[in-house]
């Protein structure tokens, strides 16, 4: 049995790139982070009270004196479904139950208008496995993806005036991703048995600058906060990987039939890597709150702004020296020759959205060693139906939360918790389709397949990509952390 090997139909790739479209948005939901800006529903910027300043608003961090050593620990699930529109069993998240969210900060305070120095390490709170069912309807969205994504930093805030306090730290942040999904090889873009291949996409930077500012003000009982976060613009270097082995007759679905048994019984045989870079720019988030403090009680309502509109587009941009490949000899394939495979790079356009989301959160000392918190949040989705898809999942979401704080001596111990409600998106007109590994060859190529299914079929014929999106997708979560902090 003749077989294509994989340097006869790497044109297919521009087809596969494209199918990673979206993986910056793999679990880049942002929920809150620490146990006490938890238990306040992330109402935390006016006044934090621990270390997660660092994260929240470092111009607070004058509020903390002497040493602070402080270790969280948070574990969050979300478990994104999707029934298909046409019907039939959906699938839902296979993956951990739980993501593990660690951050270890340290800080020290001096005389000197209150400097405060600080050195921290944070996870972002964002699920970072998901798995399905491979042979299940989502198989041509994602079978399975992983982000490891980690921020490191050290910073300095101080009080120039009085009440006043600015701060800010320098960050190193770090990225490594993968996506795993399915694709169809065939005239008709219909998966099944035999008609389908593997992709996978990795790629990781490491150590990428950016930075955290924040200011407070204070005046009696009241706090006021603002801060300001600049998402980091990656350039990740790795590579795709393809693996797929279809028989040329099942590529023609029905007209395989007409074929020569020479013609239907090759095969187009794929097992390549790429190196590639996926260019990739995280939002930006400005954070504003206003506070009041009443002697034991404390209420603040924040409201965050995500530019999640920095994500235009996603580049997929190839290794110069793989972008042409020569074939030698010229392989001839139902009647013409394959002479050249090209790789150009792939810059594929985004929809997503700024959102503005709304926190409110109370706490009360109960007594000075213990002190209670509750919270609620607001947070509309920044994916609009037509592009999504399970690993980016996105709705309008709702939180509740609470937790508390106990204290012996300089040692305190905090536990929060919160419940995300998270609406259903339904969609009839994605613009996800199941990539088809045929609609990637060159222009020349394709439109020779077109013409032999054309004359096999006797009426025009395309190559299809038909929509694998349209249906309902739907979540919900939770969040739990507990926090450690010691002051000396």
């Amino acid at each position: 049995m003749a077989r294509m090997r994989s340097r006869i139909l790497p044109p297919l790739l521009c087809a596969i790139l494209a199918a990673t479209g979206s993986a910056e948005a793999s679990g880049l939901y942002m929920a809150d982070n620490g146990p006490k800006a938890v238990g306040r529903g992330g109402a935390f910027v006016a006044n934090p009270t621990d270390l997660y300043a660092f994260y929240y608003n470092p111009g607070a961090l004058t509020s903390l004196p002497g040493w602070n050593i402080q270790a969280g620990l948070g574990a969050m699930n979300s478990s994104p479904g999707f029934t298909p529109e046409s019907g039939g069993a959906g699938v839902d998240n296979e993956g951990p139950l739980f993501t593990p969210i660690p951050a270890l900060f340290a800080s020290k305070q001096f005389g000197f208008r209150r400097l405060t120095l600080v050195g921290g390490f944070i996870t972002p709170p964002s699920p970072y496995e998901f798995q399905y069912d491979p042979s299940g309807p989502s198989r041509f969205m994602v079978t399975e993806t992983k982000r490891v994504q980690f921020t490191t930093g050290a910073g300095a805030a101080l009080e120039v005036l009085p009440g006043l306090s600015l701060g800010g730290v320098f960050l190193l942040e770090h990225l490594d991703i993968m996506l795993r999904r399915n694709i169809v090889v065939s005239i008709d873009g219909e998966g099944g048995p035999g008609r389908e291949g593997v992709v996978e996409i990795n790629a990781a930077q490491y150590a990428k600058p950016t930075f955290v500012a924040g200011a407070k003000y204070r005046l009696g009982g009241l706090h006021l906060g603002a801060s300001y976060w600049r998402g980091a613009d990656f350039r990740a270097d790795g590579d795709v990987a393809v693996d797929l082995d279809v028989r040329v007759a099942d590529a023609f679905g029905s007209l395989g039939q007409s074929l020569s048994e020479e013609d239907a019984n090759q095969m187009i045989a794929v097992d390549a890597k790429v190196p590639a870079a996926a260019v990739i720019n995280l939002p930006d988030f400005i954070k504003g709150g206003v506070g009041y403090e009443w002697g034991r009680f404390y209420a603040e309502f924040a409201v965050s702004l995500y530019r999640w509109s920095r994500i235009k587009s996603l580049l997929v941009d190839i290794d110069d020296e793989k972008k042409s490949l020569a074939i030698a000899p010229p392989i001839s394939v139902l009647g013409f020759k394959m002479t050249e495979a090209v790789f150009p790079d792939t810059d594929i356009p985004q929809k997503m959205e700024d959102t503005l989301d709304y926190r409110f959160g109370v706490e009360y000392a109960w007594r000075p060693t213990l002190a209670v918190r509750a919270g609620a949040l607001v947070q509309p989705s920044a994916v609009p139906p037509e592009t999504l898809m399970l690993y980016n999942y996105d709705a309008d979401t709702y939180g509740m939360s609470g937790g508390f704080s106990k204290t012996w001596g300089g040692f305190t111990l905090d536990a929060s918790g919160m419940y995300l409600l998270r609406g259903e998106q339904k969609t009839s007109e994605s613009e996800i389709v199941a990539i088809n590994g045929l609609s990637g060859l060159d222009d020349t190529t394709r439109k020779a397949l077109e013409a032999v299914a054309t004359g096999l079929s006797g009426t025009q014929t395309k190559v299809r990509e038909l929509p694998t999106g349209n249906g309902t997708h739907d979540g919900t979560g939770f969040v739990l952390f507990l926090g450690a902090g010691f002051r000396f």
